[in-house]
């Protein structure tokens, strides 16, 4: 841990404000701009497949078999986790006051239902952003495993520990300020809590080395 806080200190100012920065730009969207929970999730979650689903090109040689396979490992874990996350959007939402997965349930199909559009717009664009900046660099593979697939494998980081930062810290905070008269929103304090968990994951994927990034692109299903 020591080791890692060391390297995270030694990190060059600008790696650390484009880190911070994009993150600044996270906690304003979820705080400012009233961005639901679970749509960023399903977001994250969406995001993730589809650039799972961008990588199969970059590796041709596994073949189609090892390709499904993969994908479907991918689906099943996004999947699973996705499950849990709106539960813990609904234990923090309900505070004991009624049904948790109901309620998530019932939050994810009234967001999906109004913005599934813009959600896949949005995936659609970044994946084709991201795979023509690969593809333009004399080291494809390199270049997509430092920006997309590194930012892919945080985020689903980020998601995983989420579920039990939600169930045992957020709960407490929407419940503990609630109880005190200050009636916070579900949603600001449990993206706050995935931004700040996304941050500091950023920050350890930043302190990988050249030589390591070189070791995943040659084949990150390893890793």
């Amino acid at each position: 841990m020591l080791k890692l806080v060391r390297e995270v200190r030694v990190l060059p100012r600008r790696r650390l404000a484009e880190v911070a920065g994009a993150h600044a730009v996270l906690l304003a969207a979820v705080l400012l701009g009233g961005v639901p929970h679970v749509w960023v999730q399903l977001m994250l979650a969406v995001e993730i497949l589809f650039f799972s689903l961008a990588t199969v090109a970059l590796y041709p040689e596994r073949g189609w078999r090892k390709h499904v396979g993969d994908i479907l490992k991918v689906t099943a874990g996004l999947v699973f986790v996705l499950f849990f996350l709106v539960v813990t959007w609904g234990v923090a939402h309900t505070a004991g006051g009624g049904s948790a997965a109901e309620a998530g349930l019932e939050e994810l199909n009234r967001i999906a239902g109004r913005t599934i559009n813009w959600l896949l717009l949005y995936v659609i664009v970044q994946v084709a952003i991201s795979w023509a900046q690969a593809i333009a660099s004399p080291h494809s593979r390199r270049a997509w495993a430092q920006s997309t697939f590194s930012n892919g494998t945080v985020t689903f980081l980020a998601m995983f520990f989420m579920v039990f930062a939600a169930l045992f810290v957020g709960t407490s905070l929407v419940s503990g300020l609630n109880s005190t008269g200050l009636h916070v929103n579900t949603d600001s304090v449990l993206g706050s809590l995935m931004v700040l968990l996304r941050f500091l994951l950023s920050l350890v994927a930043a302190t990988i080395s050249p030589s390591e990034f070189d070791a995943i692109a040659e084949n990150p299903y390893t890793t």
